[in-house]
């Protein structure tokens, strides 16, 4: 009976040990970089927020305080698209790479689409250099529609992979209107309050195994 119960106890170790997982690491993000017309000095927030830790699911949060466009009298070519470009470095152990907007993105923003022929456009690129591979995100909106929004947009592909141990994530965030008229023009008026301004763009982050 000693010798069953010890070869039991044994047997139940190996079990143990053959399901014991190594735990996901948790990426860090460092040295925020970000220029371009739709993000001046002092208007780009970056956030990694925790979505299940234990399947090694994030979210990067970029928030942008200057990135809604304008269009209409008073406005400046310049100002009917905005442009923002974020470099974030993320480290991990060499054993793990960053998989970003393999689900795709979720915005949200303000736009004033005054009627049927104005539209807006969003879109999106992720990618790690120095290689050459990107993920995409995008979508257009036609008026009229002039509110805060809030939409998830789709990745093209399977999102784009750091190299082993991390790397620098470049994302570039534009948005712009346009006019198929040119009998009138909307514009998001100088009384809006700036809060409702803000764009909020969030895209998964997966933590995997070289």
């Amino acid at each position: 009976m000693k010798l069953l119960t010890f070869f039991f106890a044994l047997s139940y170790t190996s079990v143990l040990q053959a399901i014991d997982i190594e735990p996901i690491p948790r990426p860090s993000i460092s040295n925020l970089k970000f220029s371009g017309n739709g993000c001046p000095s002092g208007s780009v927030a970056t956030a990694l927020y925790t979505v299940y830790n234990t399947t090694g699911s994030y979210q990067v949060v970029n928030t942008l305080d200057s990135f809604t466009p304008y269009i209409g009298p008073g406005t400046a070519v310049r100002d009917w698209s905005k442009k923002c470009l974020v470099n974030l470095d993320i480290s991990l152990p060499l054993e793990w790479r960053a998989r970003v907007n393999n689900g795709g993105s979720d915005v949200r923003g303000f736009l004033d689409l005054a009627d049927k022929d104005t539209t807006g456009a969003w879109k999106a690129k992720y990618s790690f250099p120095p290689t050459t591979d990107v993920s995409l995100s995008s979508f257009t909106i036609s008026g009229p529609i002039t509110r805060r929004f809030s939409r998830h947009v789709d990745a093209e592909g399977q999102g784009v992979l750091s190299p082993c141990g991390g790397g620098t994530l470049n994302a570039t965030y534009q948005t712009s209107l346009t006019r198929s008229s040119s009998n009138y023009y909307g514009y998001v008026g100088p009384d809006q309050d700036p809060d409702e301004l803000i764009w909020v763009l969030v895209t998964r982050l997966e933590v995997l195994k070289c």
